[in-house]
């Protein structure tokens, strides 16, 4: 069994904190009701809402270097630190919402913004599709961003890019959609609530490209090459193009050997960091075939 790493104790802090109540959070927070009284773990730390989650295994790693993944891509992201709260570790991140400026969607509820007839799960293509049939600034953009990250996620084997984790950010005043900042990524490289590595040999995103069914019968577009990301590429190839050029431009290698050291927060065994880097060279070698196509 492959170790996923180490939390060092000296680098997190103990802090303490009282829940807020839904009423409070919703004051600065815009968030669905029915899902808050699931994700209820909100906090005032020093002045600031705060969200927490309580976490002691692999996915406190995944959390982390996602984060700078997406940081070094330049993809505006949530900040995650590893804290001891109340006694208990997980992760803590300030809300990021500017509800002063902007309201805020996940794709479950931007039905209320753009109305649009959903038959079951929505696929990323209807998204894509819907996307572009509206009149909103900045359409091109968010269209090109949306593409990255979903590439990004099947880069890095993200699994729960769920609905509730795309949200999104409008301005009323310019009649602009953009992303608001990734976050939740923690379910990223085969890494589940348990201490070892899951299957990575086929990505099944939470998400599927065109085939509502692809969850239930995962595929390959042949033996070697992902099908979500081959169907994306045929349909947006200059997007895709971009997209796998912006991702593939940046050191992984070093990012990862960032967490060797022991005075980060987490340090990675070198056999984790030489997995890591094998499922990177893994999909570059793909990414090559499919642009090849």
């Amino acid at each position: 069994m492959l170790h996923f790493g180490n939390v060092n104790p000296d680098g997190i802090r103990s802090i303490k904190g009282s829940k807020l109540a839904d009423f409070d959070v919703l004051k600065s927070v815009n968030i669905d009701k029915q899902l808050l009284a699931a994700k209820d773990s909100w906090y005032k730390i020093d002045g600031t809402i705060c969200f927490f989650k309580k976490r002691e295994d692999g996915r406190v790693f995944g959390e982390k270097i996602s984060e700078d993944i997406v940081d070094s891509l330049g993809i505006e992201t949530a900040n995650y630190e590893i804290v001891n709260l109340n006694g208990s570790q997980g992760l803590l991140t300030s809300n990021f919402q500017d509800v002063d400026k902007y309201r805020y969607y996940d794709l479950y509820n931007l039905v209320d913004l753009l109305p649009f007839h959903v038959r079951g799960q929505m696929t990323f293509k209807e998204i894509l599709e819907f996307l572009s049939m509206q009149n909103i600034a900045g359409k091109n953009e968010l269209i090109q961003e949306l593409i990255d990250r979903y590439v990004l996620e099947w880069v890095t084997i993200q699994t729960d890019g769920n609905p509730h984790n795309l949200m999104f950010k409008y301005d009323a005043e310019n009649n602009r959609l953009a992303l608001a900042p990734s976050y939740d990524r923690e379910r990223c490289f085969g890494i589940t609530s348990k201490e070892s590595f899951a299957d990575t040999s086929i990505w099944v995103p939470a998400i599927p490209y065109e085939d509502q069914d692809f969850k239930k019968n995962p595929y390959f577009f042949d033996n070697e090459l992902d099908a979500n990301i081959v169907a994306l590429y045929f349909d947006y190839p200059e997007e895709t193009t971009k997209a796998l050029s912006r991702i593939f431009g940046i050191d992984y290698e070093a990012i990862f050997k960032k967490y060797a050291k022991s005075s980060s927060q987490i340090s990675l065994p070198m056999s984790t960091i030489s997995y890591l880097c094998d499922i990177i060279n893994k999909k570059s070698k793909e990414k090559e075939k499919i642009i090849a196509l």
